[in-house]
């Protein structure tokens, strides 16, 4: 039954809308990507939602860390025939 004025709508009996709107649908400005910029980076930065540089920016400032290779040295000494790293494998035999 169809309720007047449009109420169907503000009781919930129409549709519903399960639409979320995100971040990126908040949006006032938005930025666009330079034509330089190849079709596939503009598609990964899509993915992300990042609409211009300087939001490409400013995600690279907040991870300034980086990568950190200091659990990646073995102990001193290590790595030799008589102490060797030993990497587990699945499989019964390996050859590196």
């Amino acid at each position: 039954k169809e309720l007047p004025f449009g109420l169907s709508k503000i009781f919930g009996v129409a549709e519903t809308d399960n639409l979320i709107a995100t971040d990126r649908d908040r949006k006032i400005h938005k930025g666009n990507i330079p034509d330089f910029i190849p079709d596939d980076i503009k598609k990964d930065l899509d993915k992300l939602g990042i609409d211009n540089i300087e939001e490409l920016d400013e995600l690279e400032a907040a991870n300034t860390e980086g990568y950190n290779d200091l659990g990646l040295v073995p102990p001193e000494g290590t790595g030799t025939f008589a102490s060797p790293i030993l990497v587990p494998s699945r499989r019964a035999t390996r050859q590196v």
